[in-house]
């Protein structure tokens, strides 16, 4: 449900209370209104309890209508996007490869599972970067910046790390991802190059226990 003040094309994560052979109702706030999904409306047959990505359409006396089918909504001009660009994402749902996302509640976005190491989930709002952008449009997110933009950040969190942890952090490249994530909030591919600059700048050594300040 949604406490601000719900308008026409938001994009919202609602719970459905009722279900029947035309439609489903979902609820849109505390105040009793609703939106009604009609069945030519839904991605696939919304069950009573689960939670969707909905876009609201016309306001009625209870609420609004509204569709599942979400992607139908986004605009597929996607030019005013750019690499490591800071976005909104709300998280719509899961498919093979990853999770479905909308970006800036405007444009589709794909977030890989195998560049995911927290919980994130249907419905969650969370910070972005644009990964990549197809010559078809599509578009490929992260939760991490990309590339030169995103090593020198990650250089600076480690080093902030290693002075908070008395100069040693118990990361290698043997570490498993989900570890380098909880220590540092970072994927275990952009460690190891963050670890590799600052060890060609002399500010850390590797060694079989993990990693050391250099001391001055």
């Amino acid at each position: 449900m949604t406490t601000n003040q719900p308008e026409t094309g938001d994009f919202l994560y609602l719970k459905v209370i009722n279900v029947n052979a035309d439609g489903a109702r979902l609820a849109l706030n505390d105040d009793g209104l609703e939106v009604y999904i009609p069945l030519y409306e839904q991605r696939g047959k919304m069950e009573e309890g689960n939670s969707y990505v909905v876009v609201l359409q016309d306001k009625t006396e209870k609420g609004f209508t509204g569709s599942g089918k979400t992607e139908d909504f986004l605009d597929r001009d996607v030019s005013e996007l750019q690499p490591n660009q800071e976005v909104d994402l709300l998280i719509t749902r899961h498919t093979q490869i990853g999770m479905s996302c909308i970006i800036n509640s405007r444009y589709a976005g794909l977030l890989y599972s195998n560049e995911v190491f927290t919980d994130v989930h249907p419905g969650d709002r969370v910070k972005g970067y644009i990964k990549k952008i197809t010559e078809e449009g599509k578009v490929d997110v992260a939760l991490q910046k990309q590339g030169v933009a995103a090593i020198t950040d990650n250089t600076v969190v480690i080093l902030d790390k290693l002075k908070k942890s008395k100069g040693f952090l118990p990361l290698t490249d043997k570490s498993q991802p989900g570890e380098i994530y909880d220590a540092l909030g970072i994927s275990k591919k952009l460690f190891k190059k963050a670890i590799g600059t600052l060890y060609k700048l002399k500010l850390v050594e590797l060694k079989d226990d993990g990693v050391h300040l250099v001391k001055k």
